[in-house]
């Protein structure tokens, strides 16, 4: 911790650290709000007193808590480390693809648990190992109603509003649920007050595995809901089981899909889609891996390349990490040569990606984790310490995202958004038409968007 005075004479770096000297770093557990935080929320105020004013509904609000989302192959360990991350065990772990749905899991007050889950909740004294253990059946568990609950796709979005945007999706295929933790028996194994805020405020999105075929509408559904959570998400992390390395092209090409939509919006890319797809109904069925190679043409052919480069402010690998999962199994494959096993697998990820990103770059080694659940480790490691590698850092790395320059960016990114519909909106009226009483609200919401665009602008620069 740093004093008051200490505060004032350095500066921050957007991420919860303070600069004190060349090379120390003081990890704050309250970090320094980033500049233009104060001002941000002002303007988030203003445009929504502007949304009650012409009587829309505000989609736009940003989440209050960070939201990470986990992709990955059936059965790459996302489960396990979603148990992991909570210390209670609440999705099941399998070898075969369980779910068919996006779970958001993240802790609530237990006041708010108990409202939810009604009269059939009492606080029932259980020891930790009982609170931790994994669960052999979500539906049929003890502690289901008592440690954690379970909301279907309805409840899921009565919950999150920001879900409205792709809510008739969302619905039409039931795509959707979520896992509340009750917090008090969160706190039983997490007495710490920061390590137990850093779980209570952030949401895991555990993903259904992807697949390496799909039909034409089940594959525009998976891509639509795929941009949607990376454009809402602090962080994407993408999980490779280290036995099938060589065997997730076709995931890579659904992740780098789903970025490219993002960037080039759903009219430009459906668009492209179904005129790479003419003459075929929905119902037909492709390699995921065969449809990105002739959309991939379709863009060369055309001369026009995606546009990428920045997007809300940060670049597109900047919130994506790959991460090796069961490094174990390496271990015990390679007779306890470990470290230049793992190595190996680094090197065979590396070569996956360039092969299979046609457009974007490939990331970088810091963008690469190698780790194992201690649950999950084989039998041989059970005496000894574990090689759980880069779990330590991924877990810090999600950790980061519970500060202050994650939020402004939600901040900005539902300001933009918010600037664009009600300047439609009001030009749409017949106020503005017969330019009755609109001027001042045009120069609001003008005078918004750019100091948003500026504020942006500023800290890109200063990155």
């Amino acid at each position: 911790h740093t004093t008051h005075d200490t505060r004032r004479q350095t500066r921050t770096n957007g991420k919860g650290f303070i600069h004190m000297a060349e090379d120390e770093w003081v990890l704050l557990d309250r970090p320094v709000e980033p500049d233009g935080l104060l001002e941000a929320k002002t303007d988030y105020e203003r445009l929504e007193r502007l949304f009650d004013k012409w009587k829309i509904k505000n989609r736009n609000e940003p989440f209050t808590k960070n939201v990470v989302t986990i992709l990955g192959t059936t059965s790459a360990g996302k489960s396990s480390f979603v148990n992991h991350f909570f210390r209670i065990g609440v999705k099941k772990v399998a070898l075969c693809q369980l779910d068919t749905h996006f779970t958001f899991v993240e802790v609530v007050p237990e006041e708010e648990f108990a409202r939810i889950v009604g009269r059939s909740y009492e606080r029932t004294e259980l020891s930790d190992s009982a609170i931790e253990a994994d669960v052999d059946d979500p539906l049929t568990d003890s502690r289901r109603n008592l440690c954690y609950t379970v909301l279907n796709t309805s409840l899921t979005l009565s919950r999150h509003t920001q879900l409205e945007p792709l809510s008739a999706v969302f619905r039409r295929n039931e795509l959707v649920s979520s896992v509340l933790i009750n917090g008090y028996y969160l706190r039983r194994l997490v007495p710490d007050e920061s390590d137990f805020n850093k779980l209570a405020n952030t949401i895991l999105i555990d993903s259904p595995g992807f697949t390496a075929q799909a039909e034409v509408k089940q594959f525009l559904g998976n891509l639509e809901v795929l941009q949607f959570l990376y454009k809402i998400s602090d962080l994407t992390v993408f999980f490779i089981p280290s036995e099938s390395i060589n065997l997730v092209a076709s995931q890579i090409h659904m992740l780098e899909l789903s970025i490219l939509y993002a960037f080039q919006g759903p009219l430009r890319f459906k668009t492209l889609v179904k005129s790479t797809l003419k003459d075929r109904e929905e119902s037909f069925r492709f390699r995921v891996s065969d449809l990105f190679q002739l959309l991939a043409r379709q863009w060369l052919t055309s001369k026009k390349e995606p546009e990428l480069g920045e997007y809300e402010g940060t670049h597109y690998f900047d919130r994506i990490r790959f991460v090796i999962t069961k490094i174990d199994r390496v271990y015990e494959k390679k007779g306890g040569a470990g470290i230049s096993a793992a190595e190996a697998q680094f090197y065979e990820l590396g070569t996956v990606l360039g092969r299979n990103l046609k457009f974007l770059k490939p990331p970088t080694f810091q963008h690469c984790f190698a780790i194992s659940i201690p649950s999950q480790l084989g039998p041989s490691f059970k005496e000894e310490a574990p090689p759980t590698r880069d779990l330590p850092r991924l877990l810090s790395l999600i950790y980061s995202v519970n500060y202050y320059s994650n939020h402004l960016r939600r901040l900005e990114g539902a300001i933009q958004v918010m600037c664009g519909e009600l300047r439609g909106e009001i030009e749409a009226s017949w106020y503005h038409t017969a330019r009755v009483l609109t001027s001042a609200d045009v120069a609001i919401v003008d005078r918004c968007y750019e100091r948003s665009r500026d504020r942006c602008n500023s800290r890109q620069l200063a990155h």
